[in-house]
């Protein structure tokens, strides 16, 4: 993997998941973001993964961005998109399709998962059936904890479906425990010429 990415290679799958440091580090000031916003559980966020695949003996999928898809929360602080939310979601996943010669495409979903278990919900497999077709999408879910880093877990498709199952394998979502370099510091003050 090139340097400054996460790499995670879930068991028995013909696919390695590339997640760039800078990507991580967005996502997880969204989940945040979200969790603080309320009282208990906080707000679920979600959004639209960007990158390349490469396909081979093995699929990488290599997440480089990530497009945050506001929510309406008609159905209390989870991430379920209502037909008002699709919109801006279509946009997004048309001005990044597979096109020739694009620089990023769509290469899955990411919500942040505030129930428990950590697992995909009836509303996210429809969602991903609907929108994110390719037999390489992925999605990654971010569990946010008060008091200690949070929990993440890479899923992808098996026999063209995504698992509606519990998952137990996870991993810390935290830049250290993902052993990624430290972020780069942020100069402030004015901009000089």
């Amino acid at each position: 993997a090139p340097p400054g990415y996460f790499v995670c290679e879930p068991a028995g799958k013909r696919v390695v998941i590339q997640l760039r440091g800078e990507a991580a580090d967005q996502i997880g000031f969204a989940v945040m973001r979200g969790f603080g916003a309320l009282p208990k559980r906080g707000a679920e966020v979600g959004g639209v993964l960007l990158g390349r695949v490469e396909t081979g003996e093995k699929t990488v999928v290599r997440i480089e961005e990530f497009i945050p898809i506001p929510c309406s929360y008609l159905h209390g602080p989870s991430y379920i998109l209502s037909a008002d939310d699709l919109p801006p979601l279509d946009s997004a996943l048309a001005a990044h399709s597979k096109e020739p010669g694009a620089q990023l495409r769509v290469v899955g979903f990411f919500r942040s998962h505030t129930r428990e278990p950590i697992q995909l919900a009836e509303a996210d497999l429809a969602l991903l059936d609907a929108r994110f077709p390719d037999e390489n999408a992925i999605c990654l879910l971010v569990k946010p904890f008060a008091t200690r880093p949070g929990e993440a877990v890479f899923l992808a498709r098996e026999g063209g479906r995504f698992s509606d199952e519990a998952q137990t394998e996870t991993f810390v979502f935290r830049r250290k425990e993902m052993r990624l370099p430290p972020a780069p510091k942020r100069i402030s003050g004015p901009l000089q010429p």
